[in-house]
């Protein structure tokens, strides 16, 4: 099923990036910082993380209606793109051959919690992915998959295939780490397979190590699909903790559903069950 975009989500994003190209003194007032963070990034950016499948309403010279209708240009114009800035993407495999991410400085890490360097399928053992193969291609038979996707939101091009139009991205010129979270799923947007390390362990073993080194790593922007019903996993919120002490920009999950709340309250970031006033 397709997703529209709404409106604000591409702008958030933006916004998040041009927060990190700031250094921390020349970030908004411990203040300030809480209402731009908060309405900007987590109020806003969060819903692009969750968002499936989405199809631009319109397209004008090969850029979607995101980049027309929501002041993306004018923000070009004024020298403001994902240059200089680190953006990690935790999410399933990329299709590193997509022709929206043709030359796009992209970088593909596999990290696990411990040192491992591979995992296999908890729905299908024969599927896999380690250091050395951390992404997939058309050669697999997969066109598209949700990481490729944000990918694609943040940095792409624009170009589709067969000259169709493609994923345009809101900070061109940025430097994207992506670490694969789980198996490329065919068929899916919403959500790949569960990969789990050799001795079964699927304690969000790829997020936690994928943050620990995105933060390392300089990123200074973090987009991660997927929530938390409730901290189940100590482990990550240490990450999340050891990242936002570092000034690093995390932009969570939101549910895709429609229930109340979902256009007027942000609620709880990384939590897919919970919205205030409900």
């Amino acid at each position: 099923m397709s997703m529209v975009m709404h409106d604000d989500e591409s702008v958030a994003l933006s916004g998040a990036v041009e927060c990190a190209r700031m250094e921390p003194w020349e970030r908004p007032a411990r203040g300030r910082v809480r209402v731009w963070l908060w309405r900007v990034v987590l109020v806003v950016a969060a819903v692009v993380v969750a968002c499936g499948l989405c199809v631009p309403a319109r397209a004008v010279d090969g850029v979607d209606w995101r980049i027309e209708d929501m002041g993306v240009r004018d923000a070009w114009a004024s020298g403001v793109t994902g240059r200089g800035v680190t953006v990690a993407v935790i999410d399933d495999q990329v299709v590193e051959d997509h022709p929206s991410l043709a030359g796009v400085d992209v970088e593909y890490r596999f990290v696990m919690v411990g040192g491992g360097t591979s995992c296999r399928g908890a729905r299908d053992s024969s599927l896999s992915m380690s250091v050395d193969d951390p992404t997939v291609s058309t050669a697999d038979g997969l066109y598209v998959t949700h990481g490729t996707h944000m990918v694609g939101l943040i940095a792409g091009t624009g170009e589709g295939y067969d000259g169709g139009l493609g994923f345009q991205g809101v900070a061109p010129g940025a430097h994207v780490i992506a670490y694969p979270n789980q198996l490329a799923d065919e068929g899916s947007l919403d959500a790949g397979m569960a990969c789990v390390s050799d001795d079964d362990n699927g304690a969000n073993p790829l997020e936690v190590g994928a943050l620990e080194d995105a933060v390392s790593s300089g990123a200074r922007v973090v987009n991660m699909s997927f929530g938390l019903d409730g901290i189940d996993n100590w482990d990550f919120a240490a990450a999340a903790l050891h990242a936002l002490r570092h000034g690093v920009v995390l932009v969570s999950g939101r549910d895709n559903s429609s229930t109340a709340g979902m256009y007027d309250l942000v609620g709880v970031p990384g939590t897919n069950n919970y919205f205030p006033g409900e």
